[in-house]
């Protein structure tokens, strides 16, 4: 029997708040039993070794808490192997054994390469924490070829199913945990009281704490690239407002890379970023200090009234839960599920394809440019597919026509499409393409020197043959609320434009002959005006009319008539 033995266990940090313990006792018996299965396992008499190897992991300052509890868990397999096949664990026997072992398993596909590589990488590592002489005992050439793994990013049809079902749960249970937080929070996790539609289904909601956040987790994946570990170790971050418009920042400490990364999302005055993420920064914030008003972290998980971070486990779960409510699947047809790593990687490889600067890419991910070649521009195998097939044709049929224009023209034929997939590509995602021109009136067009250009010009007469007006843009601007390409920009200073003119219209009332005149001419207009107003974002049409009372935009300056 084995004699008393003092405590041997292991307590590790894995997680924002989250402990593994293990007890190293369990490598004194045959098999490295579990706890309870002790009492039934066999003595294995190496009282020694075990607290040897307990020693040298709690003493290793080198490797973080997570690194060794993969280690003890791979060390595990390895000591259970070794007890299979009645080999020291310590032992060059026992290590020639082992990589004999992986490389039938690696032929006979039962485990992966790169699965295989990792086993004889964290075996070497932690014998050589041991003080064993691993250089004599493993081989000396290595034993399996390293397999590229990038992340998959999604396709558009793909993120579009995933975003928009995840904006509508952050949405939706958002508004219901407001109306009641205690009921929420103090619930048990299998207590519905919350629930979601939309045109397709109605579900009842259980856990809503947890899962509210755990939306809101990969909203913020979507918006800003960064990768798990980042961002649930995300406090909340400080709004700031200044030149460059209201940003919301936080820099998060990645630890594996030992150097803090800054996570931010913000207006920047730019006509290309979507105004729904500020907004969701903003509601997050605020279920975020509703939920834990005296705790600094972001994302939180609730049950039965205990508030704490939240975990990977409970974004597993909350996984799981959404394919089994929702059934999204993928352009092959399997499950399509949300994960950082895929939010990153789409990002990505599209700034990659639209810009081809990878050192840029680098730097928004916090990453070298060689992981980033490794890891992040595989792009999406479908659209992958569709861009090589359109190049095939293009370029078989540029060889047989001998021009690229007709070239581009046959293939387009072949592939019974419009539009090339390159091209509709950068027409998608070009921020020039997005980002529309402003206009004085304070809102945007989109298509400025299009046919509504043309006509503008020969409607005011302008000569191509006296001269070239090509480069003229459209400047009709009463009828910029009539025309398609007029888009609305939700800026504090433009919607203050908008406003400066809609008075400029309204005083012009007392230059017309009479009032009948005045609503030929601008009722529609004002109307249309006002439609415009009462869509825009409440905090900055009063931001916008707070700068209105302070005085009138330069563009439309006070007693300016119009109607002249």
């Amino acid at each position: 029997m084995p004699q008393a033995f003092r405590p041997l266990r292991l307590s590790l940090k894995i997680g924002i708040t989250k402990y593994a313990f293990f007890d190293f006792e369990r490598f004194r018996y045959y098999g490295v039993p579990k706890l309870q299965d002790i009492p039934l396992a066999q003595f294995a008499n190496r009282d020694c070794l075990a607290e040897k190897w307990f020693q040298a992991f709690s003493d290793n300052n080198e490797y973080s808490d997570q690194t060794k509890n993969g280690y003890i868990q791979d060390f595990a397999k390895y000591v259970r192997f070794c007890d299979l096949n009645n080999v020291a664990p310590e032992s060059a026997i026992a290590i020639e054994i082992w990589e004999r072992y992986l490389i039938k398993q690696v032929q006979s596909h039962s485990i992966a390469v790169n699965s295989a590589r990792k086993l004889i990488s964290a075996t070497k590592c932690i014998l050589e924490l041991f003080d064993c002489p691993v250089f004599d005992w493993f081989s000396k050439y290595p034993i399996f070829r390293s397999e590229a793994n990038p992340s998959n990013s999604y396709s558009d049809t793909e993120l579009i199913k995933l975003v928009r079902c995840l904006k509508i749960l952050h949405q939706q249970l958002g508004r219901q945990i407001r109306q009641n937080p205690p009921l929420h929070v103090n619930a048990a996790p299998s207590t519905y009281t919350a629930n979601y539609s939309d045109s397709n289904r109605r579900l009842d909601v259980c856990g809503v704490i947890t899962k509210y956040f755990c939306a809101s987790f990969f909203l913020m994946a979507y918006y800003t690239w960064a990768n798990t570990t980042s961002l649930l170790s995300m406090k909340k971050p400080k709004r700031r407002e200044g030149s460059a418009g209201i940003w919301y920042e936080q820099s998060v400490l990645k630890n594996r890379a030992n150097k803090f990364v800054t996570i931010a999302i913000g207006e920047n005055h730019a006509t290309h970023i979507p105004k729904h993420a500020l907004r969701f920064m903003e509601d997050l914030l605020e279920i975020s200090s509703l939920i834990r008003p005296d705790d600094e972290h972001l994302f939180y998980q609730s049950r039965q009234g205990v508030i704490s971070t939240l975990e990977t486990a409970h974004l597993r779960t909350f996984n799981n839960w959404l394919f089994k409510s929702f059934g999204l699947k993928d352009d092959f047809g399997n499950q399509l599920r949300p994960e950082a790593k895929r939010f990153r990687a789409t990002g990505s490889s599209k700034y990659i394809a639209l810009t081809n600067n990878v050192t840029e890419a680098s730097l928004i991910l916090g990453n070298t440019p060689n992981t980033v070649h490794r890891h992040y521009t595989k792009g999406n195998e479908p659209e992958n597919n569709m861009q090589l097939q359109a190049v095939a044709h293009t370029l078989e049929s540029a060889i047989r026509c001998g021009e690229i224009q007709n070239a581009k023209e046959q293939a387009r034929s072949i592939l019974k499409v419009e539009v090339l997939p390159y091209e509709a590509f950068i027409q998608k995602y070009s921020i020039a393409h997005q980002k529309p021109d402003r206009a004085p009136i304070g809102t945007g067009c989109t298509d400025p020197f299009g046919s509504k250009a043309d006509k503008y010009r020969r409607k005011v007469n302008f000569s191509p043959k006296a001269l070239d007006v090509s480069n003229l843009a459209c400047a009709d601007i009463l009828n910029c609320f009539f025309c398609t390409n007029q888009v609305v920009i939700e800026e504090v200073d433009d919607i203050w434009c908008l406003l400066s003119f809609k008075c400029s219209l309204e005083e012009s009332r007392g230059d017309h002959l009479n009032q009948s005149q005045f609503k030929n001419n601008f009722e529609e207009i004002l109307h249309r005006i006002n439609q415009i107003i009462f869509r825009i974002d409440p905090k900055i049409r009063r931001l916008a009319e707070r700068k209105l009372k302070d005085g009138r935009h330069p563009l439309w300056p006070e007693e300016l008539n119009l109607f002249i």
